[in-house]
């Protein structure tokens, strides 16, 4: 299969990378590498005035939105996350955005006009990852925010083919709004005695092999990992979710069963692209 060509955006962050992992990592390359992150981002914002205007829109909506829910929320006795806790997250959210901006541009490079609709979906479901986390000790409103995620994270997909095609933005920040919202509510889960400990380090074992793909790819070889599709990526999902609603519904045995299978299905998909990952070969030297 013929290998698509890389857009010049691709190409920056592939030699910035490379110069990153030249100089072994070393502080003051890690500071040149940010500044020159800080700077691309600002020259995004110049040159897509209006982008970077819907960006700061959605930000500041979404967090004045999500503090008042909060606040709101916790007025009723509802568990939720700390206020200080809950402001670092939507701010980070908020950077991230604010810094990958040239990355709304289709695969071919071709840049998109403003975010779409799919991308607002893929944002909300980070917003919310740290009520997931605190909820369930509210049984009712952990299971709505499970709904939330899975819906979110199944409709985006098709959103965003009907818009034109997913992005590099969407492609890339959907895989961590998933793992960001999974996490905390396999976190939240567990604690609150709704699954085992073995299914909640196995689920961790898979997460940390899921890191290790991405870190090895971005600053090992220079470039995004090559997915490798699987038989069972379409069951590690549905699984992982029916699980925990399951325990929230509380058969907790049943739930860490479902659990396990669901790490096993993960991390055999991710063992398999770890090695496609191994021997592709890297960019920018």
């Amino acid at each position: 299969m013929t290998q698509r060509a890389t857009t010049e955006g691709e190409r920056w962050a592939a030699d910035a990378l490379t110069a990153l992992r030249a100089d072994h990592f070393a502080p003051p390359a890690i500071g040149r590498f940010l500044r020159a992150s800080r700077e691309r981002a600002a020259s995004t914002r110049e040159q897509r005035p209006e982008l970077a205007r819907q960006a700061r829109r959605w930000s500041i909506v979404g967090a004045l939105g999500t503090l008042t829910a909060r606040e709101a929320a916790a007025q009723r006795g509802r568990p939720m996350p700390t206020r200080g806790a809950l402001i670092a997250w939507l701010a980070a959210v908020a950077l991230m955005l604010d810094w990958h901006l040239g990355m709304v541009e289709g695969h071919g490079g071709d840049p998109r006009e403003q975010l779409s609709a799919a991308d607002a979906l893929t944002l909300t479901r980070a917003t919310i990852a740290p009520f997931a986390y605190a909820a369930p000790a509210d049984t009712q409103l952990y299971l709505v925010l499970l709904a939330a995620g899975a819906v979110t994270d199944l409709v985006d997909g098709p959103l965003a083919r009907a818009s034109g095609g997913a992005t590099r933005f969407g492609r890339d920040f959907d895989s961590l709004a998933d793992s960001a919202f999974r996490m905390a509510a396999i976190r939240g889960a567990r604690r609150h005695g709704w699954i085992g400990g073995s299914a909640h380090h196995a689920l961790a074992l898979r997460q940390t092999l899921l890191g290790i793909h991405a870190a090895w790819g971005w600053f090992a070889r220079s470039h995004r990992p090559r997915s490798v599709a699987s038989p069972l990526t379409r069951w590690h999902v549905p699984l992982l979710f029916a699980a925990l609603a399951t325990g929230a519904g509380g058969r907790s045995r049943h739930a860490t069963f479902l659990l396990h299978v669901a790490a096993l299905a993960g991390t055999f998909e991710h063992v398999h692209e770890l090695g496609a990952v191994a021997q592709a070969p890297s960019q920018g030297g």
